[in-house]
């Protein structure tokens, strides 16, 4: 599968787990609360078109940040900008896959003591407070209320049995040391929120979590994808080490008021 379509379906399959999708003939947004809005130009898309397009979304809600191709992504802060006020600013994505070569067996050994498992309802105290820490170490902000669990919804984010793997799950070792989620589509399954306590750091355990959820995706058939900043050295050279290629850049856009 080559990275063109590898970015394309990453795309579409996120039209599973949002609220909304937008059409035109230039392109798609799909939007969910709580998150960026993510746009898809077509490769050729006509500038003029694309920005009458987001307008259009703008005029239908409340946007202040985006994930899209970095030439569109300008076009969108110069809009959010003149209808706003304030600056936007810019961060640089990767979108990585673990590639065709790596997928029968992963190019680093990752042997930590514990193993993968679904998150219980008894965990999901535990499971809220390491979300809240994730959404303040990386992205500098609260968690949003979309994505806030109570003990009663975490049953919707526990896998079903793993024909179509998805949902949140913890690395127990004695207790649950590590978390990752993974969501699954018709041809990628995505990684995220994949995190580990301070506490318990440096053991392996983020490793251990990406590799297991990626073992899970490849069983199910799905090529596994995650995106991280670019910035951010550690994720980046982990998920290199376990054999992950870079599919490809986005931008991501957060207005920001005076």
């Amino acid at each position: 599968m080559n990275r063109s379509r590898i970015l394309h379906s990453m795309f579409y399959d996120m039209q599973k787990q949002t609220h909304k999708t937008f059409f035109s003939e230039d392109a798609a947004a799909v939007v969910s609360p709580g998150i960026p809005v993510w746009l898809y130009p077509k490769k050729d898309f006509g500038e003029d078109t694309f920005r009458l397009f987001f307008c259009s979304l703008i005029a239908e809600m409340k946007i202040e940040s985006i994930i899209a191709p970095k030439n569109a992504a300008l076009i969108c802060a110069e809009v959010m900008t003149a209808v706003y006020g304030g600056e936007c600013r810019e961060k640089e994505m990767i979108a990585y896959y673990l590639n065709d070569e790596t997928r029968g067996g992963f190019s680093r050994s990752v042997k930590v003591d514990g193993f993968l498992c679904p998150v219980e309802p008894k965990d999901a105290e535990l499971v809220i407070g390491w979300l809240k820490l994730f959404y303040a170490e990386v992205f500098n902000t609260e968690l949003p209320s979309g994505k806030t669990l109570t003990n009663d919804k975490l049953n919707g984010h526990m896998p079903p049995p793993p024909v179509n793997p998805s949902g949140l799950f913890v690395w127990w070792n004695e207790r649950p040391v590590a978390m990752g989620m993974l969501y699954d589509g018709d041809i990628t399954a995505r990684l995220n929120l994949i995190y580990t306590p301070r506490e318990y750091r440096r053991r392996g355990y983020g490793a251990a979590v990406v590799n297991a959820l990626s073992e899970l995706a490849v069983k199910s058939g799905r090529t596994p994808m995650l995106y991280t900043y670019a910035d951010n050295i550690a994720a980046n050279a982990l998920y290199q080490s376990l054999g992950f290629k870079e599919a490809g850049r986005l931008t991501e856009i957060l207005l920001h008021r005076g």
